[in-house]
């Protein structure tokens, strides 16, 4: 299985500042017998917003050969150093050049969950909601055979995340709020003193 996953599901901040993370995560403990040489992926951005979206950083989890990240799906494998990366180039709305593929074809992840690679994004400010990611063009590759949606044999989940206002905005209509309501207190306590 392949999953996209947003940090921070429910608190995504649109301010074209701060960034926020999707993660891509691969999950064959339902093959615990299967060795998995190679996986690639395409990530869409939600539709209808992908173009109010910047990508700021596309990372994998670990940037030591082999991966020193326990949470890395290709943990402590010596890993094709031209076969080795997530796309960092947003086309249309999508990302399609994920590639990981093992050095040696004689190593594999096996019976793991796994981290494949992170993406930040910033937001434009008018943008709120709730949206998902999509995978797609998923493949697995091990030494018994292949694995994507197209057989059938691979399953995508993608978790949505929602997008909230610029929390600067928030409080400063709150501390405007707190001031004006504070002041007309203040003036109509000095009115009866009087």
């Amino acid at each position: 299985m392949a999953l996209s996953i947003p940090r921070n599901a429910n608190n995504w901040i649109a301010d074209n500042v701060t960034e926020n993370w999707v993660d891509v995560y691969f999950d064959v403990t339902g093959e615990p017998s299967e060795q998995f040489w190679s996986t690639e992926w395409e990530l869409a951005l939600p539709s209808g917003i992908y173009n109010q979206m910047t990508l700021t950083q596309a990372i994998l989890p670990d940037t030591n050969n082999p991966s020193q990240n326990p949470d890395d799906f290709f943990y402590d494998l010596l890993m094709d150093p031209f076969e080795n990366y997530v796309d960092s180039t947003v086309d249309s709305g999508l990302l399609t050049d994920n590639v990981r593929v093992t050095d040696f074809l004689e190593d594999g992840a096996q019976n793991v969950y796994g981290l494949g690679g992170s993406y930040a994004f910033t937001i434009d400010s008018s943008v709120t909601g709730t949206y998902n990611f999509t995978l797609g063009a998923v493949t697995f590759e091990s030494f018994t055979g292949t694995w994507d949606v197209n057989n059938e044999n691979l399953s995508t989940q993608d978790n949505s995340f929602t997008i909230v206002p610029e929390p600067s905005t928030f409080y400063e209509l709150a501390i405007f709020a707190a001031i004006v309501v504070g002041g007309y207190h203040v003036r109509r306590r000095r009115r009866i003193l009087r």
